[in-house]
Parts: structure tokens; sequence; C-alpha cells
């Protein structure tokens, strides 16, 4: 479904053999979208009672408004978004617990923030933030005095070939605030395509993987180079 008063589109999955749903939004697909980045004022919102992002808000309550005569609250529920899909995703998926639904895995790419307090501790635990390693809009918006957005859950971070970083809530946070201007100068609109999130993915899954620290950096093709010239 498309919802015309937003212009977002969302997707329901429903297996009535495992009993389980899905709930996937889509991410910024047309220019349209992006002002609904660019809207960061906080604002008091109705269902969790803390502020959130005025745009990623209103979306969500769109879809939310939409999609619940296709939902069934005996079923548990997966949610996934891509870019704006993801913020509003996380969203949504606090408002489907508010009311009762069992919300049993969040995962988001690319998210940007979209609130300066957690929505649900519940929804915290079943959630994971994948984001490529040059993608910065996760950075945004930046954490100001005036809006102090924070980002909520664990983080991973997908690297070129097989590496990938695992964060904790506390670092990913603090590393989002600190790296954003550092990062800005090195954005990459590649990095931020879900086709790009998959085909990193992918190769992990075909070539393996392995864990990192977040200030390693594997110097060895440039190191190779040097030693060539």
């Amino acid at each position: 479904m498309t919802v015309q008063s937003v212009n977002v589109q969302y997707f329901i999955e429903t297996d009535n053999t495992k009993q389980k749903q899905t709930l996937s939004i889509r991410g910024t697909a047309e220019k349209a979208n992006v002002w609904d980045d660019l809207e960061i004022k906080l604002v008091p919102d109705g269902i969790l009672g803390i502020p959130l992002h005025h745009g990623f808000q209103r979306d969500a309550l769109s879809i939310y408004n939409d999609a619940i005569p296709h939902l069934r609250k005996d079923f548990p529920l997966r949610i996934t978004g891509h870019s704006l899909g993801g913020a509003v995703a996380m969203i949504l998926a606090a408002y489907f617990e508010n009311q009762g639904y069992t919300v049993e895995r969040l995962v988001t790419f690319g998210q940007p923030k979209f609130a300066a307090e957690q929505p649900s501790e519940t929804i915290l635990s079943v959630t994971t933030r994948v984001v490529n390693d040059l993608d910065v809009v996760p950075m945004v918006p930046p954490h100001t005095v005036a809006r102090q957005y924070q980002h909520f859950a664990i983080e991973v971070i997908l690297r070129e070939g097989q590496d990938y970083v695992f964060l904790n809530e506390h670092d990913a946070d603090r590393l989002s605030i600190g790296d954003f201007w550092r990062n800005i100068t090195h954005f990459s609109t590649k990095d931020h395509h879900i086709d790009s999130y998959l085909a990193n993915i992918q190769g992990k899954i075909e070539n393996g993987s392995r864990q990192v620290p977040y200030l390693f950096k594997d110097n060895s093709k440039s190191s190779a180079v040097a030693a060539l010239n």
C-alpha cells in the first residue's frame, strides 16, 4: 500500500501457516520524501508520551492507521525498514507494542535518528540497526543543544569484505554524535542505497564474516600497493 497523504509505501506479508506477519516500510523513494527527513522539530507524541521527529511521526501515524485493519493481533509481528522507513519502523514498533501487539523482531537499515528519549525498553531488546560504514544518514539529525537526538539499540556496521563492527547501544549513540562532522565529507550516496546493503550482506553470507573493533581498518590492500610502488 502507498499512503497517499505522506507518499510512503509499506508492505505486509502474512504467513498463516507459521502464524507470523512482517511489516516493511520503504525508504526515501522520491524527492518529496526527503522533506520528511528535514522536518526535525521534536513534537509531543500522544501514544508514546515522548517527543518525536515531526516528519517521521506524521508518516508513522499515517501508516499505523492504514495498516491496523490488515494486521492480526494474535500473530507475532516483525518490522523492518530502510532509511526514512527505518525511523518510521521503530516508531511503529513502539506504537504496536503499546496497543498489545507482540513485536518479535525489528531490523532497520540506514536508519536516521527520530527521538531524544527511548520509546520502549522491550522494543529495543529485539532491535538491530544495520548501517553501511560510509552511510552518513544514520548520523542525522546531528546532536545539538537545541535538539538532542539520540540512537537506541545495538548497531551493526557493515564494512567492505568480511568485516563488520558490533556496537552496544551506548557506544553506537556516542559514536554517532562524535563522528558526524568528521564523516560528513566522506558521505557516499551509493552506500545509503538499499541495494548496497543487500550486496554487502550477501557478500558476507557467501564469503564469511568477521567481527572487528570499531577503530580497526584493514590496510593490507593499501600496504601491498605501496610496496609495489
